[in-house]
């Protein structure tokens, strides 16, 4: 027996957990983004101090010197010289930054995202 009327396409409820779970993903994006800019500046900084060759042979705190002023300029936040390891390696200096960003997501869940970058200055 074949109905007269079938229905087709998506119900209010169906469309209401749709939008539910596009505003859920949007909101973890926003509350991610500022975050992996951040790390992006981070690297960013990294590079530029693998090209001033002059700081592999200057102490450590010469080039954590160097490389809080650029953060300062950049307003960064998440790390501080905790994170920071500068070791004198034989073809100059290794600077790791490592190191986890932390956002509140909603109540008492979290967002966390680690990051590990490394850089030698020869």
């Amino acid at each position: 027996m074949k109905f007269a009327n079938t229905q087709r396409g998506i119900t209010g409820v169906g469309i209401m957990l749709i939008l539910i779970l596009v505003a859920f993903i949007g909101l973890i994006g926003l509350k991610l983004l500022p975050v992996y800019l951040e790390h992006y500046q981070i690297k960013s900084i990294l590079s530029s101090l693998k090209s001033e060759r002059e700081l592999a042979t200057q102490p450590p705190q010469e080039v954590w010197r160097a490389m809080a002023k650029r953060m300062g300029v950049n307003d960064i936040t998440a790390i501080g010289r905790e994170d920071v390891v500068i070791q004198k390696i034989p073809s100059g200096i290794s600077v790791t930054v490592d190191y986890e960003a932390r956002r509140n997501l909603m109540g008492n869940v979290d967002l966390v995202a680690s990051f590990h970058d490394e850089v030698a200055i020869p």
